[in-house]
């Protein structure tokens, strides 16, 4: 989670850097107004920390404080940048919103919902913002994907037995999907697998267990799954997951290994 620990030290170096020097301040008013470059202190909270960052707002405010849809960029040192386009509410992120996160000549993006000052996606969000990480390959899911995944909570993030037993189970070819990227209709499919590789690690406070599978035709599976699960190296294991999209990763031998990544919610 290399990536994931650079956004965290690029929001802490931002709530030490602030903006500098500006001649406009928020006047407080009863209509709603459009403002320009404005200077706007907001809390961002990441888990159990609150930081607050010092930037420009140009957007909708209402009573002194961004209300509705906005932009909010600081600019630190060292070409660091901090960028939120998106939805406010009494002065914190609250909606849909895109923060860019840029060091180094690298920019990472977390889009999804927040909720004061606090990013706090969807299942279907959070898979997607996983997928900018390259733990088995870089991806990015379909609105269509993410759409499916939030609006079938009995199923994600976690299904239990009777939900699976109930639910409807495409037919489902790798070959096929490969070819086109996209499933005829998106549901879920049934996959047995060996598991090669079985990680868990922890991503703005929920858990995130990711494994490389294979089948007996020797075609390779990246299974996301937002908890923890009981699966370890080489075991045998039945997956009921979404095909999202295909993807690559560096092997070791120093070739390319290709996948189907998959959003789990169920293993065993």
């Amino acid at each position: 989670m290399k990536k994931f620990t650079a956004i965290l030290l690029i929001i802490l170096m931002l709530s030490l850097t602030g903006c500098g020097e500006n001649s406009l301040e928020p006047t407080k008013s009863n209509e709603p107004t459009i403002v320009q470059d404005y200077n706007i202190t907001v809390p961002l909270i990441e888990g159990d920390s609150s930081v607050e960052l010092t930037g420009k707002y140009s957007g909708e405010m209402f009573d002194g404080k961004p209300q509705g849809e906005g932009t909010f960029t600081v600019e630190g040192e060292n070409d660091i940048q901090y960028v939120y386009k998106g939805s406010f509410k009494d002065g914190a992120f609250d909606g849909y919103g895109i923060a860019f996160f840029s060091a180094d000549g690298e920019t990472y993006e977390r889009a999804g919902t927040y909720s004061k000052g606090e990013f706090t996606p969807s299942t279907g969000e959070f898979l997607n913002f996983v997928g900018q990480f390259d733990l088995f390959g870089i991806f990015q899911l379909s609105e269509s994907v993410i759409d499916f995944i939030d609006a079938n909570s009995d199923l994600f993030p976690n299904a239990t037995k009777k939900a699976i037993e109930t639910a409807e189970i495409e037919d489902f070819s790798y070959k096929r999907f490969h070819k086109t990227r996209e499933q005829e209709k998106i549901g879920l499919v049934k996959l047995d697998l060996y598991a090669l590789q079985v990680f868990e690690d922890a991503l703005i406070d929920k858990k995130l267990t990711y494994l490389l599978g294979v089948d007996n035709e020797e075609n390779y599976y990246a299974i996301y799954y937002q908890g923890s699960v009981e699966v370890y190296d080489g075991d045998e294991v039945t997956v009921y997951a979404i095909p999202c999209t295909t993807t690559s990763f560096d092997n070791v031998s120093g070739g390319s290994t290709n996948v189907v990544v998959m959003a789990a919610c169920y293993i065993k």
